[in-house]
């Protein structure tokens, strides 16, 4: 079988014929000609012999003509037997070429000219595509991506596009939260990588069409394998502008696949944010009253990601690749990246870290709090939709909980927040170290034994001199041929991982010449490795602790306050479980605490504390909080939803009880309301909550309404249900 001829041909530099010997049909100087000028090309494919025969020069004309505002000088020559080329000579403002957005109105209005009369004549969708391309500014440049052009343009019409995906892991149960698809291209194609495909369709202004055509396969391919999860799709501004433009819109090309609005999140990155900011924030409203949720990609890249965050207030915030490496060892990125974790929380977004490699990495962004992750470590791009192993939910699930022990306050011990480490027999060759700190850069130190037992350790900044200025195996060639128990440091603190934290700690302050770049080596009760604690890490949990108690629990009543909420209700809604969210509001407390003094306002909050715990029998995995004041939270299943809430409001009046006759009688103001209990709760039974924020929203509304009415009562997802 022949090979294809290419669309482009640059050696003879003539159209020709994909898959035909090919007879040059016209200079393709021409074309050439007008995208250096002020002209623009639309490229028309006929993808049947009929659809050929049908779209004659004359047809294609006329539908343009209908199409256009103004004096046009048009020339149309076929390029193939089912390429028609079309030049259009648009009027220009000075020097300027014609707009893109110009350029692809006038192809789709003519494209649905044409459709229109070819379902008038014959049955059947319209067997044809208009493509639009807009001005190129050197010749140099078309000379020089000629060969990558016919790549891309063969394999946008062969629909040549595979949609792969990766795992989005979320970082609170080890499970799948969603998928972001990646495209790539055919194999052994010129083009592989959506990154050199989107770099040739931005030099040939055809974004818009690379984006539908990667658009429709991956909607394709995730329907295919039914989808149960967040589906996250790469959107450039441009293809969302034609989209917009488009009889069909992105929400009915996604029902069309299958799949709601809602499961799909659309990530924008920080290049398209540059150009045309007030038009994307319309763009982006109008997607979300579709049901889409909005990404940010890239944040922490540029200023002007934070911009974005600040003023769209995204539902996700992708963390930059290049500042989740290392973050386990480069203290400088750890802040930056804390930093920006706490902006977007602040603003209502979740946090999603890029491009984490290693088990290290991982346990960083885990103690950071960040919500979701995606990296080789997590799962690499596959064809298919995959979950994670039990081994890798177990682990995320363990440290989860250790960093919880730690920022509650209670008494941890020196093992929640060890790190793995690496092991060398006290005969290895130095070079051997030398190689592996070269390779690892997350890795602090090097346990060094003989016979089974830890007997040094080899620290990372000894290499430093070396590592900084040499490739791994340069590195390893400038080391003396030596072994590693030459340069161990035998000065080092070995504990139990049971230690409690504060129990090291005072080893640690009690040897006043240990160096604060060292690390602690954890043994289990039988004296074995079992790895590593920098002591900068050890003395951080330390000191944080007495801040982190009163942040992570109510001082009042002892339950989980608003940061623990947040995270258990995040770690809910991810999921696809039927889930209801409470609020139990004491309303007129002030006039307990005014009446009664303030220790009896506080007896009564305790009082209703102890009745939810009480009332509350859900799962393990339900959270029951308290936000200060009168303002608790529960979060749990739909069973028996109302008889829950019904029982807080019996239950109150027994509670409320002996508060009504204490204190003076003569200070009692007949005129104040009587304490009442409301309670509101929203749940998912039919709709969809995406995110705390809209929980709490709802919540508040149903509140607000309930405090009209006369004593306690109760809501679920509608007016008032019962009153007391």
């Amino acid at each position: 079988m022949a090979q294809a001829k290419p669309i482009l041909d640059p050696d003879s530099w003539r159209i020709q014929a994909p898959g035909a010997a090919g007879v040059a049909r016209a200079p393709v100087d021409r074309i050439v000609e007008g995208l250096l000028g002020h002209s623009a090309i639309l490229i028309v494919v006929a993808e049947s012999d009929s659809a050929a025969e049908w779209l004659t020069e004359r047809r294609i004309g006329d539908a343009i003509g209908h199409s256009l505002m103004g004096p046009t000088d048009v020339e149309i020559w076929s390029a193939t037997d089912r390429i028609t080329i079309v030049s259009l000579g648009l009027p220009s403002i000075g020097n300027s070429a014609p707009g893109t957005f110009e350029i692809h109105a006038l192809s789709q209005s003519s494209m649905r000219n044409l459709a229109q009369q070819w379902t008038e004549q014959r049955e059947g969708a319209a067997p044809f595509k208009v493509t639009p391309i807009t001005r190129l500014s050197h010749v140099d440049d078309i000379q020089s991506h000629i060969s990558e052009l016919n790549s891309l343009l063969e394999i946008l019409v062969n629909r040549q596009l595979t949609p792969q995906f990766q795992p989005i892991v979320s970082l609170y149960n080890g499970r799948i939260f969603g998928y972001e698809t990646l495209i790539r291209g055919p194999r052994g194609a010129l083009l592989r990588r959506p990154g050199q495909m989107f770099r040739v369709a931005d030099k040939a202004r055809v974004v818009a069409w690379f984006d539908l055509a990667c658009l429709e396969v991956c909607l394709e391919a995730a329907a295919h394998q039914h989808i149960r999860h967040q589906l996250f799709i790469n959107m450039d501004a441009e293809g969302l502008s034609a989209m917009a433009m488009q009889e069909r819109p992105m929400a009915m090309r996604v029902r069309d696949h299958g799949v709601l609005p809602s499961s799909v999140v659309i990530e924008i990155t920080e290049r398209q944010m540059v150009q045309d900011f007030p038009r994307l924030i319309d763009e982006i409203k109008q997607l979300r009253e579709d049901g889409f949720r909005i990404a940010i990609d890239d944040a922490g890249a540029g200023y002007s990601s934070l911009r974005a965050v600040a003023e769209l207030r995204p539902d996700f915030v992708k963390i930059d690749r290049d500042l989740v490496k290392s973050i386990d060892v480069v203290g400088e990125r750890r802040a930056l990246l804390r930093a920006l974790v706490q902006f977007a929380q602040s603003s209502g977004s979740a946090v999603v870290a890029e491009g984490a490699e290693t088990r290290e990495e991982l346990t960083a962004l885990i103690d950071l709090g960040i919500s979701y992750c995606q990296g080789y470590v997590l799962g690499r791009p596959t064809d298919a939709l995959r979950g994670t192993t039990r081994e890798l939910r177990a682990f995320v699930q363990e440290r989860v909980a250790a960093r919880e022990i730690r920022n509650a306050g209670f008494d941890g011990n020196v093992g929640s927040i060890a790190c793995a480490g690496s092991l060398f027999e006290s005969t290895t060759p130095l070079s051997e170290a030398a190689r592996r700190f070269a390779k690892e850069p997350g890795l602090t130190s090097i346990a060094v034994m003989e016979d089974g037992r830890v007997v040094g350790l080899l620290m990372r900044n000894q290499f430093d001199h070396v590592i900084s200025v040499a490739k791994a195996a340069q590195a390893a060639e400038m080391m003396p041929v030596q072994e590693v128990c030459r340069w161990m440091r035998t000065d080092i603190l070995k504990v139990r991982t049971d230690a409690r934290l504060q129990d090291v700690v005072r080893q640690v302050v009690a040897q006043s010449d240990l160096p604060l770049d060292l690390d602690i080596v954890l043994l289990d009760a039988d004296g074995l490795y079992q790895g590593i604690v920098p002591v900068r890490s050890l003395l951080d949990a330390a000191t944080t602790q007495p801040i982190r108690r009163a942040r992570y629990c109510d001082p009042l009543t002892g339950l989980p306050g608003r940061v623990m909420l947040e995270r258990d209700l995040r770690s809910r809604l991810s999921g696809i479980g039927p889930l209801a969210v409470l609020r139990v509001d004491v309303a007129h407390l002030a006039s307990i605490n005014e009446q009664y003094g303030l220790d009896r306002g506080d007896e009564l909050i305790i009082a209703v504390a102890e009745l939810i715990v009480s009332a509350h029998s859900g799962g393990p995995d339900d959270t029951v909080a308290h936000l200060g004041g009168d303002n608790f939270v529960i979060v749990t299943g739909i069973a028996d939803i109302h008889a829950l809430c019904g029982a807080l409001v019996d239950g109150f009046g027994k509670v409320a009880a002996p508060f009504a006759g204490s204190g003076d009688a003569r200070t009692i103001s007949q005129s104040r309301p009587p304490c009442a209990l409301t309670v509101a709760a929203v749940t998912n039974r039919s709709r969809r909550l995406h995110s705390a924020e809209q929980a709490m929203n709802a919540l508040h509304a149903l509140i607000r309404g309930l405090r009209a009415q006369a004593g306690s009562c109760f809501a679920v997802d509608a007016l008032p249900a019962r009153g007391r």
